[in-house]
């Protein structure tokens, strides 16, 4: 019952305890991150719970466990009472909009520190300052339309992208801040413009996408998520400068934004920088080391740039390779990087790995020959 067993188990009674060791503090901030509804706190006291909300709530839970009557009207001095002892445990930074009393509190900083020592950081949500928040009992017609919306854009018969967009802006009619449905929007409104370039309503879905992704730069102008979306919108216009201005942006909100390096990698390489595409590659693998695309991208460009061992050390890490289009293009190019290092015998493996039909047009049996000339020059 959130008593402390600190006094007791020293050999004492346990009594004497201060009014603090009998309470229980309680937050609920995910909907505020998530969906832009208002952060919900609470206190537990003996048999009372008192909640902190846009519209505060107050239950007695000896006579009432399941939550059902709230008792704010009927019992205010003890309300608000409780309402000053959870003033009193705040040290997060919250705005409970339209609630009473609390309205701004600040972090402790050696409060914070040993929360994110712990593990613990509360992110973000989308609400302007002072912006009034939905109270999350406000919000279940909103919350069912938001699934509704994810359940037809689920692959299969029962797809309907442009239903899932209409519900999608109902939801951020009545809930502006909700993050979860603008990402959603904008992400899979994209998806469909780029699956579907002939479809008659692609210019729907790229409006749809772009009004989201504005929205979240707006309403979240130091989180990368806008920036990367607009760069996705510009990258499908085939505007490459554009999308590597934006996704550039999305980096400098967030180094370790996995997507924008990603993408920003593929332009940089595809655009003939070399330089710039293996910086990239080695930024993704100091994140995931695993990084396959990063190892293949890092790998041409340094072949590309003529830095064949360095080429040689990422690509060696693709083997085996995934698919016949991959495996021939991986050895042959390997093939190319031993043989300009001066190891004909390590490249001739490689070219050996090439298959058919790409054997011919990759002109490995004349390469077969320059190596086999080699090894017996060396020979000599």
């Amino acid at each position: 019952d959130g008593r402390s067993l600190m006094r007791g188990g020293g050999g004492g009674d346990g009594g004497g305890e201060d009014e603090r060791e009998r309470e229980v503090f309680v937050e609920a901030r995910l909907g505020y991150e998530e969906y832009g509804w208002s952060p919900v706190y609470g206190l537990v006291r003996e048999r009372w719970k008192y909640v902190h909300a846009p519209r505060p709530e107050l239950y007695d839970l000896g006579s009432d466990p399941g939550e059902e009557t709230n008792l704010v009207a009927a019992e205010p001095r003890r309300a608000e009472d409780m309402r000053l002892a959870l003033q009193r445990y705040l040290d997060l930074d919250v705005h409970v909009s339209g609630a009473a009393g609390i309205d701004a509190v600040h972090v402790d900083p050696g409060h914070d520190r040993a929360l994110s020592a712990l593990g613990y950081t509360a992110g973000g949500g989308l609400a302007r300052p002072g912006e009034d928040l939905p109270d999350p009992k406000d919000m279940l017609g909103a919350a069912e339309k938001l699934a509704r919306a994810k359940s037809l854009l689920v692959s299969g018969p029962a797809r309907d992208p442009l239903g899932a967009f209409v519900l999608l802006e109902e939801v951020l009619s009545v809930n502006p801040a909700n993050g979860d449905a603008l990402s959603w929007l904008g992400r899979e409104a994209w998806r469909e413009a780029a699956a579907k370039p002939d479809d008659p309503q692609r210019a729907v879905y790229v409006e749809y996408s772009r009004r989201a992704f504005e929205r979240l730069r707006e309403r979240a102008p130091e989180r990368p998520e806008g920036e990367f979306g607009l760069g996705l919108l510009a990258a499908l216009r085939d505007d490459s400068g554009l999308a590597i201005t934006h996704y550039e942006k999305a980096l400098a909100l967030d180094p370790r934004h996995l997507e924008s390096l990603e993408n920003l990698m593929r332009l940089r390489h595809l655009g003939g920088e070399w330089a710039p595409a293996v910086v990239l590659s080695a930024r993704i693998l100091a994140i995931d080391e695993h990084h396959r695309e990063a190892c293949q991208y890092g790998g041409l460009s340094y072949y590309r740039a003529g830095d064949h061992p360095a080429a040689i050390r990422l690509l060696t890490r693709l083997l085996p390779a995934r698919g016949p289009e991959q495996h021939n293009g991986l050895h042959f190019v390997l093939g190319e990087c031993y043989r300009s290092s001066g190891n004909p015998a390590q490249a001739l493996e490689h070219y050996a790995e090439v298959q058919e039909p790409d054997r011919t047009a990759q002109g490995v049996p004349a390469l077969e020959l320059q190596c086999r000339q080699a090894l017996e020059a060396a020979r000599r």
